[in-house]
């Protein structure tokens, strides 16, 4: 019987990935019905495109591509994937020399496979602990790792990239690192606050491109499972991935359910 491994980091108040950043909107429960009053459980909730493991698509920064209406479903569910591991700490960086060698060590990479990079920082109580940090101390790839990440995607004709860390390559280093978070958190209520909304009318494509842009390098060679939880439990070098986003068709990212099984 397969070994069956969740991937998914939880989606909860306490868990920080899609509550840092101005346009980020924190998770919120509210009931509407309780057992008590209403003899049943129903819940309203809101949360951010990018909140917790997500599915990322081209769409985020390419407004004539499709979003997840255009994602073949097909290929999400037990998608062959091979593991590659580039321990990483606080604040380290993934270079383009990493990702060039241990794709070349790697055992039946095979074309049309996914690639799962394993860093060791996505742990859900690591995730707990550290809060904002965890987003901000994500490790993360530079410039050139992310050409040389896009360019194996594509020699290996890999549609389906997946992470074990909140950031892929920019992490809002140029502007709103700089602008928002020195503020005390209690001072930046995040979307839709007035204070969200006034910053992010004058963030305009400029400072975005500046924060983010490098993120399409990888985006525009496969779609991109981020912030992968708990991926330390794997124990074999290709696992059978399944993927599934919340399926609001018009988006171009949403969080989604990530499972690794083992042969």
């Amino acid at each position: 019987m397969a070994t069956v491994i969740n991937l998914t980091l939880p989606i909860a108040p306490d868990m920080p990935v899609g509550q840092v950043w101005p346009h980020d909107v924190p998770f919120q429960m509210e009931p509407i019905r309780t057992y008590a009053a209403g003899g049943a459980q129903l819940e309203y909730y809101q949360f951010h495109t990018e909140t917790g493991t997500r599915l990322v698509t081209r769409a985020r920064h390419d407004p004539n591509a499709a979003g997840l209406g255009g994602v073949d479903f097909a290929g999400l569910v037990d998608r062959r994937a091979v593991v590659v591991d580039i321990p990483k700490g606080a604040g380290e960086s993934i270079e383009s020399h990493e990702i060039e060698a241990v794709v070349a060590r790697a055992e039946g990479y095979e074309n049309g496979d996914a690639l799962l990079i394993r860093t060791g920082w996505g742990e859900t109580a690591r995730c707990r602990s550290l809060g904002e940090a965890f987003v901000l101390q994500s490790p993360r790839l530079t410039v050139d790792a992310a050409r040389a990440l896009a360019a194996i995607l594509r020699d290996h004709r890999s549609t389906l990239m997946a992470i074990d860390t909140p950031c892929l390559s920019s992490c809002a280093q140029s502007h709103a690192r700089r602008e928002w978070l020195p503020v005390p958190s209690w001072q930046r209520p995040h979307w839709p606050s007035d204070i969200a909304r006034a910053y992010l009318r004058q963030y305009g494509p400029a400072k975005a491109e500046a924060d983010w842009g490098d993120d399409r390098i990888v985006l525009d060679a496969a779609n991109v499972l981020l912030a992968i939880g708990n991926a330390g439990a794997i124990r074999t070098r290709h696992v059978l991935l399944t993927a599934l986003p919340f399926f609001a068709e018009e988006l171009p990212a949403a969080p989604a359910t990530v499972i690794a099984k083992e042969a």
